[in-house]
């Protein structure tokens, strides 16, 4: 399976469990769901792993998708990621505060697009400017901890970031509650090893 188009699939996609059989698509396509709340996997996938939710490679070099309904006001990217994919942090309306670790050295296309984000944690660099991974119309202004305070100097010359050094960054309890899928009713289709569904 090449690609497939989620968001014309299922409207309301709330869950999504990708099969043993399953191999590499377009995993963008799960961002155009705004109601999707987890993403779980087969152990027996050779490409792809699920942690907390999250849709990552099977070796965790690459971060695929957060759902848009994390439920964390705070995520912090593993730092076994690499790589951050095209739209992989997007529209997650819980999440306030993104940490980027030193591991990640490429962003894709809007990466992060994060409405309520008000602090970003860069822990390293990447070469990607950020007017290229970082979609911030739709938020207000946001603090972003840094070494490398000359990479957002133009996000605050136009006043939508106020640039600290990484130092200052005071780690936040991010109040995030974990439900359990099993205790939940699904109500799924099956496409072609993919099942999404919706709790009822």
């Amino acid at each position: 399976m090449e690609t497939m188009n989620f968001g014309s699939l299922c409207t309301q996609l709330r869950y999504v469990y990708i099969g043993a059989s399953v191999g590499p698509f377009e995993t963008s396509h799960l961002a155009t769901s705004r109601s999707l709340e987890t993403i779980e996997v087969s152990s027996e996938n050779d490409v792809y792993v699920s942690v907390d939710g999250v849709l990552y490679s099977k070796d965790m070099t690459a971060l695929h998708v957060v759902p848009s309904k994390y439920d964390s006001s705070v995520f912090e990217i593993p730092d076994t990621v690499t790589v951050v994919d095209e739209l992989a942090v997007n529209n997650c309306t819980m999440i306030g505060t993104l940490i980027v670790p030193a591991s990640v050295t490429s962003m894709g296309l809007w990466a992060v697009c994060l409405p309520n984000m008000h602090t970003l944690v860069m822990e390293g660099t990447v070469p990607e400017d950020p007017w290229y991974w970082l979609e911030y119309e739709d938020s207000d202004r946001f603090d972003v901890y840094t070494d490398s305070p000359e990479l957002f100097a133009g996000l605050a010359d136009i006043g939508v970031a106020t640039i600290h050094p990484l130092d200052e960054y005071v780690p936040e309890d991010d109040g995030g509650d974990v439900w359990i899928l099993a205790a939940a009713v699904v109500t799924a289709m099956v496409v072609t090893g993919v099942v999404c569904g919706r709790r009822e």
